[in-house]
């Protein structure tokens, strides 16, 4: 059988039941793959499959809902939890500590402020000395060109004939 929803399965399976009621009831036992079945015990095994449908139904509707649930919840711990991170953050140095706590401590930062002003003061120093210059400040820059002196172009020489041996 094709591939189908829950829906349409018990729709399918609440078919047969109707049909094997209505039409095979009289059978004493019906072959199905090698197997024996009364009409009673093919309807009892639909009913069963109904029923875990919709089980898995209801417990799908639980699920969302929980789901819903715990976003919602989690939404509301946000705020609390990040305002509990700095409180650790700032009560503890310890980064032992605070991994007690779960959180994972602030890490340091690459290069000091007065390493980064040093470097800024550097690369200035630098530029000047080289004198580098912006796309802008190219722009601004213009030189004087001399065109080149025109040259005549020179004529080939004319080949010498050379006597065959």
């Amino acid at each position: 059988m094709s591939k189908t929803n829950r829906a349409t399965q018990q729709d399918r399976d609440r078919k047969m039941i109707a049909a094997i009621q209505k039409y095979l009831m009289a059978l004493s036992s019906i072959l199905i793959r090698g197997v024996g079945y009364t009409p009673a015990q093919l309807v009892t095994l639909l009913q069963n499959d109904i029923a875990a449908a919709d089980a898995a139904t209801r417990a799908k509707a639980t699920l969302h809902d929980a789901v819903i649930a715990a976003k919602a919840q989690r939404a509301t711990m946000t705020p609390l939890l990040t305002g509990f991170r700095t409180y650790v953050l700032n009560q503890f140095k310890d980064a032992s500590i605070i991994s007690e706590f779960g959180f994972a401590p602030l890490k340091e930062p690459a290069r000091p402020v007065a390493v980064k002003a040093a470097a800024a003061t550097k690369a200035k120093a630098t530029r000047t000395a080289r004198h580098t210059m912006g796309a802008k400040q190219k722009k601004s820059v213009t030189g004087t060109t001399t065109a080149p002196a025109a040259t005549t172009p020179a004529t080939p020489a004319t080949p010498v004939n050379k006597p065959a041996p």
